[in-house]
């Protein structure tokens, strides 16, 4: 079932994954503490864009350890050490998933084990170029059959920078599977994405039973 995610701050990132309080890093890393390795990770450090760089439906690019397809419209990689639009998560670069050429759709695969549970994690912001209408998107994983589906906007009064953490999981059915980002809000500006990685999730120490 479709799910709609709001950001409105470290609480609702808090209440997210179980903690009463904490910090963004402290409640990630509480959550990551339960999970595997990686089995796709980006920060969108790679390539160097030095400013901004757009890519159109039909072109990809390589990162560090994946290749992004941009299905529709237009995306955006900014190094926010030089651009004030946009924040981070971490690190100087990230992605808007809107450009000149419209609102984008982008995609990746990765390899997964069929049968196995996996929890996607993720961070979340908007452009300050937004106006007063949410900045929506949607995230799935599908492979091909659809496995997740999750809607997720960044909107006021929360200032556009304030950094929302997305986390949900799926079971692997095959030995490759799909993320895809689609924005949904129209123009060209809108969310911005950081930090995704996907961790299978493994058995507490003691248990017999797989996750």
């Amino acid at each position: 079932m479709k799910r709609w995610i709001v950001a409105i701050g470290v609480s609702w990132i808090a209440a997210a994954v179980g903690c009463a309080s904490g910090t963004r890093h402290e409640v990630e890393s509480e959550l990551k503490a339960k999970l595997g390795p990686p089995a796709l990770f980006e920060s969108f450090e790679v390539p160097d864009v030095e400013d901004y760089t757009p890519f159109k439906a039909g072109q990809s690019f390589r990162t560090i350890e994946n290749t992004w397809q941009v299905e529709a419209g237009g995306i955006g990689l900014y190094d926010a050490s030089v651009r004030e639009e946009v924040v981070p998560h971490d690190g100087r670069q990230l992605l808007e998933l809107a450009s000149e050429a419209g609102p984008g759709q982008i995609s990746a695969p990765f390899a997964t084990t069929p049968g196995r549970a996996y929890t996607l994690i993720f961070y979340f912001a908007r452009d300050r170029r937004v106006d007063k209408e949410p900045a929506r998107a949607r995230v799935e994983v599908l492979a091909p059959k659809m496995l997740l589906q999750a809607d997720f906007q960044s909107a006021a009064p929360q200032p556009f920078d304030s950094q929302a953490l997305f986390s949900d999981r799926f079971v692997a059915e095959s030995a490759e599977t799909k993320l895809r980002f689609r924005a949904l809000s129209p123009g060209h500006y809108g969310i911005t994405i950081d930090a995704i990685e996907v961790r299978e999730e493994v058995a507490k120490p003691g248990s017999s039973e797989a996750p």
